[in-house]
């Protein structure tokens, strides 16, 4: 089972579900969704294929962080790109959404929250149209 507990976000008639996994392996990935009914029926969603790119050229550093500012480097051109940051039980921490398209060679300084990062190993997603990228960042404050 994957966020048993997550009961969704309703909107109006409908609940919504997200779930990320920060552990992609090189390559294709497949997912489907079981799908359980009050009385205990369930169906299983169409089987989806993901893509995993690990050679993408993304940089998020430092890796050993004591607060303040992590700074992402790309190779190449991101569109509608967010940084997340787990821990590592999968609870998200922050999200930070760029404001901007990120050019290639570009390197941007984005704040943490230093009230939400307490010391220890967090996960650190980088996710845009083009990309996934997965990195770990520990925090030692």
């Amino acid at each position: 089972k994957i966020n048993a507990n997550n009961q969704g976000i309703l909107t109006g008639t409908e609940k919504k579900y997200s779930y990320t996994d920060v552990s992609p392996i090189g390559g294709h990935n497949y997912y489907r969704l079981r799908m359980v009914d009050k009385d205990g029926h369930y169906t299983y969603s169409p089987i989806t294929r993901i893509a995993y790119d690990e050679k993408t050229s993304v940089s998020i550093f430092p890796t050993i962080n004591t607060g303040g500012n992590i700074y992402l480097r790309t190779s190449a051109n991101l569109k509608n790109a967010s940084v997340e940051i787990y821990d590592l039980a999968g609870k998200k921490i922050q999200e930070i959404k760029l404001q901007t398209n990120i050019t290639a060679g570009q390197t941007l300084a984005l704040p943490l929250n230093n009230n939400l990062l307490t010391k220890g190993t967090y996960l650190v997603i980088c996710r845009s149209v083009e990309t996934l990228v997965t990195k770990q960042m520990i925090i030692n404050q």
